[in-house]
């Protein structure tokens, strides 16, 4: 038995789950189609990857310089990055 699909989704980066969601959305059966990781460059090597490096490099900068404020301990937090 052969199934009948609505639309076929090259690739998987923004632009493509944007289009599988809106056709989802309305009722059509959709296929994605992907060669290499899943979510594409931004998500995987580029936009999302080097916000949360820098978004923890601000979190950083900011407990670095709490010795200026009342009742602050006088010397920085000691930060390891390893989990």
């Amino acid at each position: 038995m052969s199934q009948g699909l609505d639309l076929a989704v090259i690739g998987s980066g923004g632009a493509a789950m944007a289009a599988a969601i809106r056709a989802t959305a309305l009722g059509k059966s959709v296929v994605m189609i992907e060669r290499g990781i899943f979510g594409g460059t931004c998500v995987n090597t580029g936009c999302v990857p080097s916000k949360a490096l820098i978004a923890a490099a601000e979190a950083r900068h900011t407990a670095a310089d709490t010795a200026r404020f009342p009742g602050s301990p006088p010397r920085p937090a000691r930060w390891t990055w390893r989990p």
